[in-house]
């Protein structure tokens, strides 16, 4: 689930739930939704979590797509692997798996008083015929690595390992495990060394992770990477103290034994292996410190409790943005001026066809904001139905006024759509953000299609049509254009109270977008069958019979107004809805900028034109007030965080 479903809506209600039943709710449902693939296409769109290609690493045996690993002790039951794989992570580590039957199973963890981070007690492993059922039935994801920890008591046999590596290398990409599990390695490396070689033999397309316990012996770490071939898939892992000081951050301690490894390998003279640091973070901020510390992956995990699933997705946006230069262009300033440094032609590029799109929305709701305000009927509308605009008055006062509000309503949003198209265009498509890409031309695509909505009524709308075509170019040709890249400094550091306060106007504006959605979707519906409701017929104090009886084309002439604006509705609900789930980002404020505006012009039309003609039923303009009010609530709980600039270093997080 996202932050702001997370944060806002799930986990008030899960911290009161018993955390066995809060795992299976969360899990439980991930799992089933990453067990097919429509669920596992819905998760990342929702999520739309994948890290850049930038962030590749080569860790070990393994190419991972992000240095961001995710700790056993999450997923208790290892339900979701598969799901969680699609959140940002490079590698997900399972279990833990119990090495044999001496190994206790443990207790499940529980909340603590506030709920906000839980008590593990005992280690909860998981028996190896349970692992096995369940990484049977996980679907595979490329890229995303999966390495098995096995949990045992002190000094288990090797051939005890032996049986568990073999029952879970079909399914797993690597094992992770302590060298105090090995029998001998208080008189030295040689039992952990022969102990690694052995099962790399027997597997020797897996990688080994070994986790070193506190204070471990550093003249073992050294002499047993000395002794282990060069390229060995070793990976050293350092984890925070269970029992560090209270009053440090959790990361602070693991950053200190990562440094304190990192010198102890620089005495040896030898290639250093890979490092990992286990920690409890929850701030994207603290896992850049970590990587400043030369780590070469970071495991995150019950931190993840504290700062949302969306935690891997910031570590990675925000690493991204500290590798590129201090100076680069931040988003939260405009740049419409800014020079494309793409290779390819301004042509070539979907933002330049998009945007064109957008002028054409604008200049188009501007015409029929004139239009609907002016003259209202256009010559061809006259044709059809075979009456000049004074007979069409004639047939009811208000007739003619309540076409007016059809057109301006439109008009509002076609202007409010476009605003939106703009601000995409110009700072998303153009800078390479592929969800700007895919909200404009998603909207665009359905919003299309809605043109044929108006037809069944036996009216063509030959100026519509011509325009249509015209603007469908511009989106097609978008589609099959390709898209430069811009790099930006986005660093979301810390779990802040603006921010929080910002998931709050992210899920206004996600439930204003998907309601815009549904009123698109029913005023479509009457457009195509009924055409009026209630509230229509009585601002005009006429019926559907005395209408037709007075000319039989009016009916469809409405419809065409009805179809389109319901069409347009659903178009720009859905860019709203996709503009909010996926580039709701600190320091965008060029994005809460085309809300405001747009929402602002939408409405303000709305309203206007409705007092204007005199259609002030408040059962009819509740949905408009509603919308334009959680609007500007979304914005004002999120205008600390979106207007706060990028920090330039972590170390003010």
């Amino acid at each position: 689930m996202p932050d702001w479903t997370y944060h806002t809506v799930f986990r008030p209600i899960l911290s009161r739930l018993p955390y066995s039943v809060a795992q299976q709710i969360v899990f439980g449902s991930l799992g089933r939704l990453g067990a097919f693939a429509p669920g596992r296409w819905l998760i990342r769109m929702m999520g739309h979590a994948a890290p850049h290609e930038s962030l590749a690493v080569t860790i070990g045996p393994w190419k991972l797509p992000s240095p961001v690993g995710l700790s056993c002790g999450i997923d208790l039951r290892n339900q979701a692997t598969s799901a969680l794989s699609m959140f940002g992570f490079g590698l997900i580590e399972v279990g833990p798996v119990a090495v044999s039957s001496r190994a206790a199973a443990g207790e499940l963890p529980q909340w603590e008083q506030r709920g906000s981070t839980i008590t593990t007690g005992t280690r909860y492993s998981v028996p190896l015929a349970e692992m096995q059922g369940k990484l049977s039935r996980k679907p595979s994801v490329a890229g995303v690595k999966t390495v098995a920890r096995l949990e045992g008591d002190t000094e288990c046999s090797v051939s005890e390992l032996e049986s568990v590596c073999a029952a879970l290398a079909p399914f797993v990409d690597g094992f992770v495990f302590s060298p105090e599990m090995i029998s001998g390695t208080s008189h030295g490396s040689g039992p952990i060394r022969d102990t690694l070689k052995r099962l790399h033999a027997a597997h020797p397309e897996h990688g080994w992770l070994l986790e070193l316990p506190d204070n471990f012996n550093s003249g073992i770490v050294n002499d047993l990477v000395g002794s282990l071939p060069q390229g060995f898939p070793l990976v050293l892992i350092v984890a925070e103290s269970a029992e560090a000081d209270g009053r440090r951050k959790p990361h602070e301690h693991a950053m200190d034994r990562l440094a304190d490894l990192r010198e102890t390998l620089a005495e040896s003279g030898c290639p250093r292996p890979p490092i990992a640091v286990r920690s409890q973070l929850s701030e994207p901020g603290d896992a850049l410190r970590i990587f400043r510390q030369k780590a070469d992956l970071v495991f995150v995990g019950q931190g993840m409790i504290e700062a949302g699933p969306g935690l891997p997705k910031r570590i990675n946006s925000s690493l991204m943005s500290s590798r590129l230069p201090a100076d680069t262009t931040s988003h939260s300033r405009f740049h419409l001026l800014h020079r494309n440094t793409a290779d390819s032609p301004t042509v070539q590029q979907s933002w330049f066809w998009t945007m064109l799109l957008a002028t054409g929305l604008l200049t188009g709701g501007v015409l029929a904001l004139v239009l609907g305000l002016g003259r209202v009927l256009l010559p061809y509308d006259e044709e059809f139905l075979g009456m000049v605009r004074a007979e069409v008055c004639s047939i009811n006062d208000n007739l003619l006024p309540f076409m007016s509000h059809d057109r301006v309503t439109l008009a509002g949003t076609m202007i409010a759509l476009g605003t939106l198209y703009t601000a995409l265009s110009a700072f998303g498509d153009r800078r390479g953000m592929h969800w700007a890409r895919v909200a404009i031309l998603a909207s665009g695509f359905v919003g299309f299609l809605s043109f044929f909505l108006f037809l069944g009524f036996g009216y063509f709308d030959p100026f519509h049509a011509f325009v249509t075509c015209i603007m469908f170019q511009f989106l097609a040709i978008a589609l099959r254009s390709g898209q430069s890249e811009t790099p930006v400094r986005e660093l979301d550091l810390k779990n802040s109270s603006s921010w929080k306060r910002a998931l709050w106007g992210q899920l206004l504006l996600i439930v204003h977008g998907t309601a815009v959605l549904a009123g698109g979707l029913v005023i479509c519906t009457f457009g195509v069958t009924t055409v009026f409701v209630e509230d229509d017929l009585q601002f005009m104090q006429t019926s559907v019979e005395y209408l037709t009886s007075a000319n039989s084309r009016l009916i469809p002439l409405v419809a065409h107004d009805r179809a389109s604006f319901g069409g347009m509705l659903i178009s720009c609900g859905l860019a709203v809805v996709m503009s909010a789930a996926w580039g709701w980002q600190r320091g965008r404020r060029w994005l809460w900028y085309a809300f405001a505006a747009g929402g602002t012009v939408g409405y303000g039309a709305t309203l206007g034109i409705h007092w204007w003609v005199g259609y002030t039923s408040l059962r009819h303009l509740i949905p408009a007030y509603a919308g334009l009010l959680s609007i500007w609530l979304a914005l004002l709980l999120s205008m600390d965080w979106m207007f706060e600039d990028a920090e330039d270093s972590c170390d003010t997080a």
